[in-house]
């Protein structure tokens, strides 16, 4: 399901997507959040693109 799929990427667990849905009237259950956030990185794992990829970062905790 899509709208559970958002609030687990959003940072909510998949407890409280279940929670949030069925006080919406979805009702399913943690698990089925769960397996559809895996089956949605693999999803987005195999269409990743082959060879090298550049990532720049910077950790800005300097005391």
């Amino acid at each position: 399901m899509l709208a559970a799929l958002m609030m687990y990427a959003l940072g909510l667990s998949c407890s409280a997507a279940s929670h949030l849905l069925g006080a919406l009237g979805a009702e399913v259950c943690k698990m089925s959040v769960w397996r559809d956030a895996q089956e949605a990185g693999e999803a987005l794992r195999k269409r990743r693109p082959a060879g090298r990829v550049r990532v720049l970062g910077a950790d800005e905790t300097v005391l």
